[in-house]
């Protein structure tokens, strides 16, 4: 971050990602794919606005979906006479990311230039309208739909959240996405009671047997006149 080859690597970066054609994409790494990639990942996630906890957290997924590896290397080093420190020391080195690694250059880059952003623009040479532009085209449009009741003859919904790239999300950050017929909920349908017939006499006409839906009124069965 702070060497003139990293920051032009770095630089040179996000000037492909800004002129990326439409529907490409960008593959991004180092020797191990875990330090140097990982601060290409930072500062792409921080231009975007994502916040230091979630950064740090992807960070640290590299132990995760290496763990296999780590741990045969790990196994490598021990059965060669490392321990201790000086195992931790190579691991750190080979294949394993520390948390504190990725605190340290975000707390660098906040002590020498205000925030991760200011590292961006003030020495990679990204402008703000760059910034506005990579976040327009990467990050989503998100419309609220609000959840709604079904009622005896409409199907109702779940609340959602759906992006302008046409897909639907359960959570605001669109960061869950979903099948757009998971929202929805069924039409109850009626709920029948019976509506009983009335003689007619020598005075007044009867009905037959009808019914109505208790919840919404609607008549189910029309009731008919009868004459005596």
């Amino acid at each position: 971050l702070s060497s003139a080859t990293g920051k032009a690597g770095y630089a040179q970066m996000f000037e492909e990602i800004i002129n990326l054609p439409e529907g490409k994409a960008l593959l991004f790494h180092c020797t191990q794919g875990k330090d140097r990639t990982g601060c290409a990942a930072m500062l792409i996630l921080s231009a975007l606005g994502v916040d230091e906890d979630t950064i740090l957290k992807d960070y640290m997924l590299t132990n995760t979906y290496n763990a296999d590896l780590i741990s045969s290397e790990r196994q490598m080093l021990i059965d060669q006479g490392y321990e201790g420190q000086e195992l931790d020391r190579y691991m750190k080195a080979m294949d394993e990311v520390d948390i504190q690694y990725m605190e340290n250059a975000l707390t660098w880059m906040k002590d020498n230039y205000g925030s991760v952003k200011g590292y961006i623009t003030q020495e990679l040479g990204v402008t703000e309208a760059q910034i506005e532009q990579l976040q327009a085209r990467y990050l989503h449009n998100m419309t609220a739909h609000p959840a709604k009741e079904a009622t005896c003859t409409e199907a109702g919904n779940k609340a959602y959240w759906t992006c302008d790239c046409g897909k639907y999300f359960s959570d605001a950050q669109g960061t869950k996405e979903i099948d757009k017929d998971s929202v929805v909920i069924q039409a109850k349908g009626h709920t029948s009671v019976k509506d009983p017939a009335v003689a007619p006499t020598h005075t007044s006409t009867g009905l037959t047997e009808g019914s109505h839906c208790s919840v919404c009124g609607a008549t189910i069965k029309k009731q008919e006149v009868v004459h005596d």
